[in-house]
């Protein structure tokens, strides 16, 4: 009886991996040819856009160490991606759209207020204050700032030109029109001030209804010299403003002091207004005095003893009221309710 040769074993398992090796080679070599495989190993073959690993039993494994940083991976579902070897998720802030792509780290931008929607990075209401995103560019960030007069306002709309004796400043977000001395802003443009019509007009400090020097308040509507006291003890070298029958004005600024009045009940005024009622005039004196900013502002007054009384019932105007037969003089005094309270202010008198 004759008998078959049998294949050993080992010279089958060897065969078998030589096909398959051979199958990995013409993949390959395919591959190569159509350019898709060309960044294959000869024990790797691709799935798609993907390396992959051919083993011993003919199936496939990903080769993870083949996919870089941001690019598929088959664990990664969107909004994921693989950064640093983790599938993690890409629609925060920090990692927005790519492993990369950090939001709060935006010029011009609030960190914490920064958000990513649709693998963008969104600025709405995440701006720094008077930063502005004008070109709508969310990759640059808050790029602009609207304290420039090229992208004044949160609408990056450019101030107006400069007017005719005066200029055009973006301040606070706003575009404000200066002009020089002795004309007056009106709109965009700047008009001559008409100093003596009992209107504290552009930079006028005073204006009494007319163009007389030597009455504290000169020809051309400044306050003259020596007008403005510090205390009571200055009374003798001040110049005694002459107060006209009707209305005037006048201004003056108060300084940042520790003694402050507290309600009037210490300290005393930062300066002095001493004035006189003109010859002959019967009748009331009007005072009031106004804060040209918020602040808490105090007067005192009187006609005997300076500094006078305190009046502090208000905030940021106070009035006060007297009654004189003839030339009398009588004092304005002007402090802060607290320490951190100062800054400009309108004395307007009234002599009916």
């Amino acid at each position: 009886m004759s008998s078959e040769p049998t294949a050993s074993p080992n010279v089958g398992a060897r065969r078998r991996e030589g096909a398959r090796f051979g199958s990995v080679v013409t993949r390959v070599l395919l591959a190569t040819a159509m350019g898709l495989g060309s960044a294959c190993n000869l024990s790797h073959r691709m799935i798609g856009d993907v390396d992959a690993v051919a083993t011993s039993d003919g199936t496939d494994a990903i080769d993870e160490l083949a996919t870089p940083d941001g690019g598929p991976d088959a664990s990664c579902d969107l909004p994921r991606m693989l950064c640093g070897g983790e599938c993690v998720a890409v629609d925060l802030a920090e990692r927005c759209g790519s492993c990369l792509n950090d939001c709060r780290s935006l010029p011009g931008t609030v960190p914490l207020a920064v958000a990513c929607r649709a693998g963008r990075c969104d600025l709405t209401g995440a701006c720094a204050r008077m930063r502005a995103d004008c070109n709508m560019d969310p990759t640059d960030g808050c790029e602009s700032d609207i304290e420039s007069p090229d992208t004044c306002t949160t609408a990056c709309l450019p101030c107006p030109p400069p007017p005719r004796d005066g200029r055009a400043q973006c301040f606070g977000g706003m575009c404000v029109v200066e002009c020089d001395r002795m004309f007056r802003p009106v709109g965009n443009s700047c008009l001559p001030v008409d100093c003596g019509n009992r209107v504290l007009d552009g930079t006028e400090a005073c204006d009494d209804g007319n163009n007389v020097a030597g009455d504290g308040c000169s020809a051309s509507c400044d306050m003259e010299p020596n007008t403005l006291r510090e205390d009571c003890a200055g009374l003798t070298g001040a110049q005694v403003i002459r107060v006209p029958t009707g209305r005037s004005i006048y201004s003056g600024t108060t300084e940042l002091h520790v003694d402050d009045i507290r309600a009037c009940m210490m300290g005393g005024p930062d300066s002095m207004h001493f004035f006189v009622t003109p010859v002959g005039y019967v009748g009331p004196v009007r005072v009031e005095l106004r804060a040209r900013m918020t602040w808490d502002i105090v007067m005192f007054a009187g006609t005997s003893t300076c500094p006078g009384a305190c009046i502090d019932p208000g905030h940021e105007v106070e009035s006060w009221i007297t009654s004189v037969t003839g030339p009398t003089m009588f004092f304005i005094g002007v402090d802060s309710h607290r320490s951190s309270d100062h800054g400009p202010y309108v004395l307007t008198l009234n002599l009916p």
